[in-house]
């Protein structure tokens, strides 16, 4: 069997067990790396490359910095936000969606979830208001959040490597998430605001009890919690304005992560703890098998059929709409973090051989990734509030599949002015 074919056989198969889950997804990259290895399609140091990977130095340090940010207050300082609508079901409702989203912009999607989950649910007896009215809204804006910057979820990590892999010496900046994930989470929020908050079913469970992580962590002391915001604050400015200043992101967030442990802000224990050491190692994992289809011809292949269904258009806007919409699509039955990392070097590949610029088809595979919320297993913050929210499947649906219509559309048309393709 030549390596092409095996490549092949490993993408369908890592496909079938990402969207199944029948096995843990950090097993099925390692699985990836083994396979790959024992077939002898990539040498040691290509099936270990992943590993090596800045973007994964980079991801490792965000998750420390947002670590440190569930021991300040700020989550005291997000419920006092949304008290101030509580008076107003519809207002609350968008408020939810709303803030979650800006806090998922800087934090781990999965960790905003968490944080608010009990807020939430407070709040939710405070003011006599059923939980599946306010969780759904949350968990779509933690999601939707993600795609807004750089930091915002683990799998833009996929973004920027997928584009820096292909050689081209381009790169994603900070805020090249922004232009196009702001407006998506923009129109999310007026989508509730106008429509969605009448689509939330009404379920009244019994009370539950649910403490947060942070419980667990402890309290800084008001010194410690200023400093604490002081390096987190300065790490973001320099990953916005690496660039600028020289370094790359991987370092200047290392440089962060550092600060917390010898400023005493968190342990080193805490700090590692911190870690979704899961996410990294799917993340590495699943690296060489980008560099397999590419060195085997297995990712040409790929990009010719889909360049077939293409035919010869050179429409900007069909081929937004193919790739938005297929990685929009598959994103709902596989988790996003996985979407990205098989859908974006595809999509750089497909690309180069239409010649268009790989920024932005990269871009419109990542913006369709980004939109996993029309079901409870598309992202982590959509399965947390499952069973707290009582939530059935077709609730996922109803309320968030117009989110992902209404930003296909828009996408479609917006992606290649702001992203120009030729």
């Amino acid at each position: 069997m030549n390596p092409m074919t095996i490549t092949l056989i490993v993408l369908v198969l890592a496909i079938v067990l990402y969207a199944s889950e029948k096995i843990p997804l950090a097993l099925t990259s390692i699985l990836i790396v083994v396979s790959l290895s024992l077939t002898k399609v990539l040498s040691a140091s290509d099936a270990l490359g992943g590993f090596s990977n800045t973007t994964v130095v980079l991801f490792a340090a965000i998750f420390v910095l947002g670590g440190a940010l569930e021991k300040t207050s700020i989550s005291n300082k997000i419920g006092d936000i949304l008290y101030k609508y509580s008076n107003n079901e519809r207002l609350l409702i968008t408020a939810t969606i709303a803030v979650t989203a800006v806090f998922s912009a800087f934090l781990s999607n999965t960790a905003v979830a968490a944080i608010l989950l009990p807020i939430i649910l407070s709040i939710c007896s405070s003011v006599n208001i059923s939980r599946s009215k306010l969780l759904l809204p949350m968990a779509t804006g933690a999601v939707i959040g993600g795609g807004i910057t750089l930091i915002g979820g683990p799998g833009n990590a996929f973004v920027v490597t997928s584009l820096e892999d292909l050689g081209t010496g381009q790169t994603y900046s900070f805020f090249d998430f922004t232009v196009v994930g702001l407006p998506i989470a923009i129109l999310a929020v007026l989508y509730v605001f106008f429509i969605g908050w009448k689509l939330l079913p009404d379920y009244k469970l019994e009370e539950m009890e649910i403490k947060s992580d942070k419980n667990k962590k402890g309290h800084l002391s008001a010194g410690k919690e200023k400093l604490a915001y002081l390096i987190i604050v300065l790490t973001i400015l320099g990953l916005i304005f690496s660039a600028q200043i020289g370094y790359a992101t991987w370092l200047i967030a290392m440089v962060g992560a550092v600060l917390l442990v010898l400023t005493g802000v968190m342990s080193e224990k805490e700090a590692l703890d911190s870690i979704s050491w899961k996410t990294l190692i799917m993340f590495a994992g699943v690296l060489p098998l980008t560099t397999a289809l590419k060195n085997t011809g297995g990712a040409d292949l790929i990009a010719s059929g889909i360049t077939a269904v293409l035919g010869d258009s050179t429409n900007v806007f069909l081929i937004t709409a193919v790739m938005f919409g297929l990685s929009a699509v598959v994103t709902q039955f596989m988790s996003n973090t996985a979407t990205l990392a098989l859908l974006c070097p595809l999509a750089g590949i497909i690309a180069q051989s239409i010649g268009a610029d790989p920024r932005s088809l990269i871009m419109a595979a990542a913006s369709g990734a980004a939109l996993s919320i029309c079901t409870p297993i598309g992202a982590p913050p959509q399965a947390l509030i499952y069973g707290p929210g009582g939530y059935k499947f077709m609730d996922y649906i109803k309320f968030a599949a117009p989110i992902v219509v209404i930003c296909f559309l828009f996408a479609t048309f917006y992606l290649p002015i702001v992203w120009p393709y030729y």
